[in-house]
């Protein structure tokens, strides 16, 4: 069996299921990582927030702004109407 190619890299459940929700991952087609290596991002598509180094190693990475419209910062944004 192939691994996953899709690596999701949070703590958080809530994040999780808001990117089920939105269509964005599909439950058992993703790996859920709490703390990435090198060798876990490495040639994978990622969702997270991850440091340069690791961000450099994978396939793509896409922040949580750019999948969900979530910004730490203030909240949702974009399509939500907020």
């Amino acid at each position: 069996m192939m691994p996953n190619k899709i690596v999701v890299v949070t703590r958080h459940k809530a994040l999780v299921e808001l990117l089920l929700e939105r269509n964005i991952i599909n439950e058992g087609k993703f790996t859920l990582i709490e703390h990435a290596t090198p060798k876990e991002v490495a040639g994978k598509d990622v969702i997270g927030v991850l440091p340069l180094r690791l961000a450099a190693r994978a396939e793509r990475e896409k922040d949580l702004t750019s999948w969900t419209g979530y910004d730490p910062g203030i909240g949702f944004c974009g399509n939500d109407g907020d």
